[in-house]
């Protein structure tokens, strides 16, 4: 008898357990966002919808590149393909759900809706936190634009609520190849006046790398030591502060800022990279080599290192390896289109070479006129 009592009761546990495990203490989990009759009729149902929601968010965390890290992420897709295999043989995905849901493990749940009205599309979004605050969204397209617009207007709408410095962070991100920083500007002004104390260093910070990238370097290290005084104990603005000073061919400076920065956190493997730059240009390339691969030792994925090591090793001769490092970076990094043309460029040159050495030895080996010879 007690072992028939017992058995659920460990079940129920078992069940509990695996729900407190596999809860994403970060996770933005979006539910169903359902579709009118209209917006179902061409080709969106509801499936379709949550889908191209949730990879909108995910392509927005793709972007965004702050150390800061970010206060909500998507869920972890491991974590749900274990929930669904667990699904199909023992039939317990929704009451883990249930279980997360009702104790509150999953920080913040989507649900929506999209339908017509008029000549426009409407994206209606309503987000629950875990801590009681609820988050409303409202947007639209014309009716002939794109539905995955929509979603990111809406992802980016919601994220402005929740956790507005990580879009600021993406616009920034986006609109330094064009160098017009309107939508970034906008996020961070609006952010430093509705910040919470933890995030206004991280707006500065920000900031001052707007100005950098504009050229305005005397501006953007006031914004650096802006970000410093609020925070003293973050590194980051050190580690910007130090490429302001190579932009302005002060690198001894730079290596000041580096080393203040490594020892507020020597986990950070920019600090190394950018280092090794340093030391590339003083023409120290051995140096720039060993920062590197304390670049690499501290984070092994960080493509921009393997780039740049590559780089050296391809100014010393050793093709191969530098070869090597650029794969690395792509296999990392296989959107960054950058990676991908300096290995071409890397691989030219070595043809080229190998073509001009074919060419030293035909030359070499080309019979020479007898200078006996009758005339």
């Amino acid at each position: 008898m007690g072992s028939f009592i017992l058995t659920p009761i460990l079940a129920f546990f078992g069940v509990f357990g695996y729900a407190m495990y596999t809860a994403d203490p970060e996770a933005i989990s979006i539910g169903s966002i359902s579709a009118s009759q209209w917006v179902e009729y061409n080709g969106y149902n509801s499936k379709t919808l949550s889908v191209m929601l949730q990879s909108q968010l995910m392509a927005v965390e793709s972007v965004v590149k702050t150390k800061r890290g970010l206060k909500y992420t998507s869920e972890d897709k491991v974590r749900d393909k274990a929930v669904e295999v667990m699904a199909d043989s023992l039939q317990i995905g929704k009451p883990i759900k249930a279980i997360q849901t009702t104790l509150g493990m999953i920080p913040l749940q989507v649900g929506g809706s999209v339908v017509e009205n008029g000549k426009s599309i409407y994206l209606y979004l309503t987000a629950y936190a875990s801590n009681g605050a609820v988050y409303k969204v409202k947007c639209s397209i014309p009716e002939n634009d794109n539905i995955e617009t929509l979603m990111k207007d809406g992802v980016l709408a919601l994220l402005e609520q929740v956790d507005p410095f990580v879009v600021a962070d993406y616009w920034f991100q986006t609109e330094k190849k064009g160098g017009d920083f309107t939508n970034t500007r906008r996020t961070i002004r609006d952010g430093l006046i509705k910040a919470n104390k933890n995030d206004v260093s991280w707006y500065y910070d920000l900031l001052g790398q707007v100005f950098q990238a504009e050229g305005h370097y005397e501006q953007a290290i006031l914004n650096y030591q802006q970000a410093l005084a609020v925070n003293p104990n973050l590194h980051r603005p050190h580690v910007h502060w130090a490429q302001t000073f190579i932009k302005l061919g002060k690198l001894k400076d730079a290596e000041h800022q580096l080393d203040v920065a490594k020892s507020l956190n020597p986990t950070d493997s920019d600090i190394y990279q950018i280092q090794g730059a340093v030391y590339q240009l003083e023409g120290e390339p051995i140096k720039a080599m060993n920062a590197y691969a304390e670049a690499l030792k501290v984070n092994p994925l960080d493509a921009d290192s393997y780039r740049d090591w590559a780089l050296v090793l391809q100014a010393r001769g050793r093709i191969d390896d530098a070869v090597e490092a650029m794969r690395r970076a792509i296999y990392i990094d296989p959107k960054n289109k950058s990676f991908q043309n300096t290995l071409n460029d890397i691989l030219t040159r070595e043809d080229q070479s190998f073509k001009d050495l074919a060419e030293n030895v035909k030359q070499n080996e080309a019979p020479k006129p007898d200078s006996t010879a009758k005339k």
